[in-house]
């Protein structure tokens, strides 16, 4: 599973670091995410949202989660967050109750990743991942797939 996740995210990498081109925060994101997974290969899935979230975020791809993006009010665990089709995320004023309301524990991965790192993350969302990993999978990979518009080669062994 370990191998499978370390390839997906080497073809990603490959994806989104233009050649030649020294990008220190994202070097420093893999080597913090190849640390945890060494340290802690059972919590590879963890490990690989928390990466997903990141190479996203670093490339540009990733919307804003902390806040809403029409009156930009600040979204805390507690408040329901909704995701249109552009995948922006909302408040529930502003989205009148449409597009894909996140469920708590997505939103508390992704709340979190804002602020740990990827050994940290793991001990903290590992107990609810389960319940939340498939919405998130769903949400990053759509994100992955509008980036790169195609579907990536290894997709398919990291949704498993």
């Amino acid at each position: 599973e370990v191998a499978e996740v370390l390839g997906y995210m080497a073809e990603l990498i490959g994806e989104f670091a233009p050649p030649h081109e020294a990008n220190e925060k994202l070097f420093r994101m893999v080597a913090a995410c190849i640390e945890a997974l060494a340290a802690e290969p059972s919590t590879s899935k963890v490990i690989l949202r928390y990466f997903e979230i990141w190479l996203l975020r670093l490339a540009g791809s990733f919307p804003d989660v902390s806040a809403c993006a029409i009156c930009g009010t600040p979204l805390n665990q507690g408040q329901a967050m909704y995701l249109d089709l552009e995948s922006a995320v909302r408040c529930a004023t502003c989205s009148r109750g449409a597009g894909v309301r996140l469920m708590p524990q997505v939103q508390q991965v992704l709340l979190g990743s804002l602020q740990l790192g990827p050994t940290e993350f793991a001990k903290t969302c590992e107990p609810f991942f389960t319940d939340a990993d498939a919405e998130l999978s769903e949400f990053t990979h759509r994100l992955i797939v509008r980036a790169l518009e195609r579907r990536p080669r290894t997709l398919t062994a990291a949704r498993a």
